[in-house]
């Protein structure tokens, strides 16, 4: 009857032991310093970069051919980009026309 109760108790021990065990491995695999969460977590923020980067690679690769053709003299980009900073013509006149956030036509008065 003494050993089964040592038995038990020796089984019981060794099973919160072994669970102990377990538990702390698990923490440690996804909470500890370079667990599986903060993993996760970085690689995410390298797919949220490199998508950052390949957007601006994109709008750099762009200045640099307008920045080319305006060197070259190119007419239609010196006109684009004269006409987007609002530059006119010798004899041509500005017309703004300011609409409201409903759509509304404000010169129409």
């Amino acid at each position: 009857m003494v050993k089964k109760t040592l038995n038990r108790k020796r089984i019981r021990f060794k099973t919160v032991i072994i669970f102990i065990l377990l538990a702390g491995a698990a923490y440690y695999f996804f909470l500890g310093g370079n667990g599986y969460l903060k993993l996760r977590r970085m690689n995410n923020e390298i797919e949220r970069l490199r998508a950052e980067h390949d957007s601006l690679q994109l709008e750099i690769d762009s200045v640099k051919s307008a920045i080319k053709a305006l060197r070259k003299g190119d007419k239609e980009t010196i006109e684009f980009y004269a006409r987007e900073w609002q530059l006119v013509k010798p004899g041509e006149d500005i017309i703004l026309i300011e609409i409201d956030s409903s759509g509304y036509n404000k010169n129409e008065d």
